[in-house]
């Protein structure tokens, strides 16, 4: 599917009807880390949505069958080769449904489970547009908002008149310590109080299909004014956290220089492979300026690191059982991908997320987000890895020691025998590995190895998932 074609999950109307009318489907479904089969917003023109319909397109993994899935009301379908094929228990067997896009979406425990965006529904008569979609694609970069905001002339003394109050705001505005939250009140005043002014000014914002998408043109004020003013926020930030900051980098150095592997941060030895891309994807997050770009550089991280680490696995291995990549592997992950990277201001920049991010950006993906940075960037900051080798240096040696483990969660075993002096480190260590979280499956790729999934782009419009 086209870039341009992409629409708003949130947006559908089968998506809004199951979440409104059976929020108990979607929790369940959620909680298996199931997946949903979403028709096309554009494909239910004419299409009734009944609890039938609902549950028709709700998807349990079989215990049997690897490509094969259970709906809620008893019918089967299978997916393969970007389609889904009901197979039975549907009044048309045999239909084959393109999958126009997939996108994680994650519970309130932060395991994720998918969302599949299909051409038509898999029974009725709903059928594909004839027209091409005109809905834009999702913007993430200051650049794509900002010129969103002025490509209508009408805006423009609206948009001088914002100017000059960041400039004052910037000028005479003080932060304080320990009072960050009344900052971020304060501009977020600033932004509904522009918004309601432009559709105010504006018929054209007001009658055109932009009502429609009123989020999306508070979410670009909310970027412009984060852009202005990114500088005197960070300023303060990193004035208040020097000593972290400093403390995550300098671990960081002495990590590379004692030659930390990724056994070392518990990442299992058949993920091991090289995940040099996403450190250069994550590496440019301390030069991004507004919160929704840095959010969209930890997703494309995330999302590079497992397709780099499920590729490699396929090509290694023989894909015969679906590979259960999940929390316990991710968080070990992205703590390597992080110490490759060394990106600067690296606590400064999650109290920047945590506190700057917009309000319409869904609150279970932002924690999930943040909650891996701040981890991996807590247990650094805790030395617990250094710890960890000189004692396992040192049962080398012995003779009559045993042989140590290499696994993150011996780590912080070993942290909190030894020293219980700091909880944050000890809380941090525990989040990172917990091992009783359960497994989302990745299926076995079907088309063979030699197709393995596309490498996440910086301009795939559904690299951000949930969070537009």
């Amino acid at each position: 599917m086209a870039e341009a074609d992409r629409e708003d999950i949130y947006c559908n109307p089968f998506f809004i009807f199951l979440q409104k009318n059976f929020p108990a489907t979607y929790r369940k479904v959620a909680n298996v880390a199931g997946v949903v089969c979403l028709p096309q917003a554009c494909s239910l023109d004419n299409v009734t949505l009944t609890e039938k319909l609902i549950n028709s397109h709700v998807l349990t993994h079989s215990r049997y069958y690897v490509n094969e899935f259970t709906t809620e009301n008893g019918g089967t379908v299978s997916i393969e080769d970007g389609h889904v094929t009901t197979v039975r228990g549907f009044e048309e067997i045999g239909r084959r449904v393109k999958v126009l896009f997939e996108e994680l979406f994650y519970n309130t425990e932060y395991k994720a489970f998918r969302i599949l965006c299909i051409e038509r529904p898999l029974e009725g008569a709903g059928m594909p547009p004839r027209r091409r979609s005109t809905h834009a694609p999702p913007r993430y970069s200051l650049r794509e908002h900002t010129e969103f905001l002025l490509q209508s002339a009408a805006n423009t003394t609206l948009m001088r008149r914002l100017d000059q109050t960041l400039f004052e705001f910037n000028r005479t505005y003080l932060l304080v310590k320990g009072f960050l939250n009344d900052t971020a009140n304060k501009l977020n005043d600033i932004c509904d109080n522009s918004a309601k002014e432009l559709l105010r000014q504006n018929p054209r914002l007001r009658s055109g299909f932009l009502t429609k998408e009123r989020p999306e043109l508070e979410l670009s004020i909310h970027c412009y004014v984060m852009g202005r003013t990114y500088e005197k926020i960070m300023a303060s930030l990193t004035s208040w956290h020097a000593a972290d900051d400093s403390a995550v980098d300098e671990m960081i150095g002495r990590l590379h220089a004692n030659q930390i592997g990724p056994q070392d941060v518990g990442v299992r030895d058949e993920l091991i492979c090289d995940l040099a891309a996403a450190e250069q994807e994550l590496a440019q997050i301390s030069a991004l300026t507004t919160p929704l770009e840095k959010l969209h550089c930890l997703k494309l991280t995330s999302d590079l690191i497992s397709t780099l680490v499920t590729n490699h696995f396929y090509t290694t291995h023989a894909a015969t059982e679906p590979l259960a990549l999940c929390t316990d592997d991710m968080l070990p992950l992205f703590l390597w991908v992080l110490i490759g990277a060394r990106p600067q201001c690296v606590w400064s920049t999650v109290i920047y997320m945590a506190t700057f991010t917009p309000p319409n950006v869904p609150q279970s993906e932002l924690a999930f987000l943040c909650a891996n940075f701040q981890a991996a960037a807590q247990y650094i900051k805790g030395g617990d890895l250094l710890r960890f080798r000189s004692s396992s240096s040192s049962a080398t040696e012995s003779a009559s020691s045993g042989s140590s483990s290499s696994s993150l969660s011996s780590s912080s075993s070993s942290s909190a025998s030894s020293s219980s002096s700091s909880s944050s480190s000890s809380s941090s260590s525990s989040s990172v590995t917990s091992s009783s979280a359960s497994c989302s499956p990745i299926p076995a790729p079907t088309s063979g190895a030699s197709h393995p999934p596309p490498i996440p782009s910086r301009h795939s419009s559904n690299s951000l998932n949930t969070l537009t």
